[in-house]
């Protein structure tokens, strides 16, 4: 019998192996903040109709969070709480919600919390066995943080306000690569080649970009490597 190609091993598992627990768990953390961004922006705005819109994409984001802390089990949740790099992306992302600043709030949901939040799951979902298949599907296809985008692309910013919310993206983003770099042996137990990681992570900042209206430098890209 040949040896089977690594990338199809998560077909040969008929349950998730444990590391898939905190790789849910870290999800569930990425979607509370998306959640935690749209009430945000809901209270802000002066539109009722566009309020509406946020508070219902934020329920249904924490509906999600909700189930992939189930799944992830409360194990996984502790130990992705305490992992350090995780740590530090959650509280810079805590400190971003706690300022109320629009932008921010637009930027980093779109950006951060929902494009490269979403890598893994994008990646997971064509090498998973049937368990972790479907509950990859749905983050890939849960679209809400796509309507932070479309508010970003109506606000008018200034040149100043751009090069902040650069800097600010740039850190965000470093921060949650830099967790994706430490768990780089979890994905590659999961089926996940870590070069993958790099070029989806870097092909998907820079369509985000994109869409806010920054177009992505070199500098911005160079978290991801060459």
């Amino acid at each position: 019998m040949s040896t089977p190609d690594w990338r199809h091993l998560g077909f040969l598992t008929p349950d998730a192996p444990g590391c898939l627990a905190e790789v849910w768990a870290l999800q569930a953390m990425l979607q509370r903040h998306l959640a935690d961004s749209l009430s945000g922006l809901a209270l802000e705005t002066a539109e009722p109709s566009w309020g509406a819109t946020l508070d219902e994409a934020a329920a249904r984001t924490r509906a999600l969070a909700a189930d992939l802390e189930t799944e992830a089990g409360e194990t996984a949740v502790i130990t992705v709480a305490d992992d350090e790099q995780a740590r530090e992306f959650d509280s810079a992302m805590a400190e971003v919600l706690a300022s109320g600043h629009v932008p921010s709030l637009l930027v980093t949901g779109y950006a951060v919390a929902g494009e490269l939040g979403r890598v893994p799951m994008t990646l997971l979902e064509d090498v998973a066995g049937t368990y972790g298949r479907l509950l990859c599907g749905r983050v890939v296809q849960a679209d809400e943080h796509r309507v932070l985008g479309r508010l970003a692309g109506i606000v008018q910013l200034d040149a100043t306000t751009k090069s902040g919310l650069r800097r600010l993206l740039r850190h965000l983003n470093g921060g949650l690569y830099g967790v994706y770099e430490g768990w780089r042996q979890t994905f590659h137990v999961l089926g996940v080649d870590g070069e993958d990681v790099v070029r989806v992570s870097r092909e998907t900042t820079s369509a985000a970009y994109t869409t806010l209206g920054l177009k992505a430098t070199r500098s911005d890209l160079s978290l991801f490597g060459r």
